[in-house]
């Protein structure tokens, strides 16, 4: 079925939603362990183990909830686009975890609570901006414009956390003499709630101008124990999944640790911003060429490119990891490669998607970018934890200005050692994907 095409404000919705989604996810994922550990004054270990526990539970309810929208329909007959007022309760949840609730039992459970609850509308907002790309047309081209569109938001999304908030919450908190925060509860506070707005705004726009256009009979639910039965019987997902893997211990590194990175390696914390941007920079450099590459060289090489990009880059911050250069080539060779390999993936996504529903007579949209999101969140939660623990048994101390030389090596260590294996081993396991590009070219 061929349909017209896509019109400039619905792609621009796309962008500006995933624009929302890279605010809040940056904006959580680089400052919450750095507001728990500096700001809340939470062990290490706890505050790590806290947000590893939370990811975990986030990746268990994707399939969970991606399999209740595959099998349900909203009265308007669409299964997606409603979930985006998730960006509502998002927003809500964003203040009341950059809230100090104190380091006593009592603290610790509301600080759990607080981000557990975080997880269930950020999962539900995550499902519709995906499941959407697929839903809004059946053409290869329209998904690939879609695709970019939806990179590049989320790469200024990445761009306006990295570079805007660190700032804001310094200059709302107040420095002494030092350099040090006078109030940063104040200063998150602010911040969380910039952020929630930002994702109602875009989120809401999307929703008025995205329409869904695929369509399927669910008059045959399909149970979610058959559904993972499905899919995990399918080789080219099962690959899918381990990459992605991987390519959750890339983010992590940008957020989780750039900011510690900048703080107590390099003892320059006003420049974590600038670092993170240049991430930023990677992809947005790579928006207009991803595409010219793929139809040059097909998927498999472009993601060949890409692992390559991040080889280096990780070599080269091993060398030199106390240079102040350092952090930023690794940095920007993260946001070349994993913006290369993200494209990929996401046509592979949609090629498993279209295969796996012919098989069946129904579409899975919703389970095959969830239980893919499942992996990626685990890969997520597992570096994060490994960070609280590295933090906790290297002696840091969140209210020292100057950590430690076994905290600061562990840290540079991590850092590099983890980009070089993940790049590594996305290149291997993409070897054994069977990515058509004849239907794209």
């Amino acid at each position: 079925m061929k349909t017209k095409t896509l019109s400039f404000p619905e792609k621009l919705g796309y962008g500006l939603t995933n624009l929302g989604s890279g605010v809040w996810l940056s904006f959580v994922n680089t400052f919450l362990l750095y507001f728990y550990t500096n700001v809340a004054h939470i062990r290490p270990a706890i505050a790590s183990t806290i947000i590893s526990l939370a990811v975990v539970w986030d990746a268990v309810n994707d399939p969970l909830f991606a399999s209740i929208a595959d099998n349900r329909r909203f009265k308007n007959g669409e299964k997606m686009r409603p979930l985006l007022w998730s960006s509502i309760p998002i927003a809500v949840c964003l203040v009341l975890m950059f809230t100090v609730y104190g380091t006593g039992v009592v603290g610790i459970i509301l600080a759990f609570v607080t981000y557990f609850v975080f997880r269930i509308p950020s999962t539900l907002h995550t499902l519709a901006i995906n499941g959407m790309k697929q839903l809004a047309s059946p053409d290869a081209k329209d998904r690939v414009s879609l695709s970019t569109w939806a990179s590049g938001g989320g790469a200024f999304g990445l761009a306006i956390s990295s570079i805007i908030f660190w700032p804001i919450v310094r200059g709302v908190a107040g420095l002494d003499a030092d350099g040090a925060m006078i109030n940063p509860q104040r200063g998150f506070l602010v911040g969380a709630a910039l952020a929630g707005l930002i994702v109602i705004v875009t989120s809401l726009f999307n929703f008025f101008t995205s329409k869904e256009r695929v369509h399927d009979d669910v008059s045959e639910k399909i149970p979610f124990t058959k559904c993972c039965k499905i899919l995990l019987s399918n080789r080219e997902f099962n690959v899918n999944l381990a990459i992605l893997f991987l390519y959750g211990l890339y983010s992590t590194i940008i957020s989780g640790y750039a900011l510690y990175y900048c703080t107590y390696v390099i003892n320059k914390p006003g420049i974590a911003s600038v670092v993170m941007a240049t991430y930023v920079i990677g992809i947005v450099a790579m928006l207009p060429v991803v595409n010219k590459l793929y139809k040059k060289f097909g998927r498999k090489k472009v993601i060949a490119i890409g692992t390559a990009i991040l080889t280096i880059g990780s070599v080269i911050f091993l060398i030199f990891a106390k240079q102040l250069f350092a952090p930023f080539v690794l940095c920007a060779a993260i946001g070349i490669g994993t913006e290369l390999i993200t494209v990929m993936l996401s046509l592979n996504r949609a090629d498993i998607t279209d295969a796996v529903s012919e098989s069946q007579g129904a579409r899975m949209d919703g389970m095959v970018n969830n239980v893919m999101y499942f992996v990626q969140k685990l890969g997520n939660a597992f570096l994060t934890f490994l960070l609280g623990l590295v933090l906790e048994y290297s002696h840091f101390d969140g209210e020292l200005a100057v950590q430690p030389t076994s905290a600061v090596t562990a840290i540079v260590l991590i850092m590099g050692v983890t980009a070089l294996v993940a790049s590594v081993g996305i290149w291997v396991l993409s070897l054994f994907l069977k990515m058509n590009d004849l239907a794209e070219v």
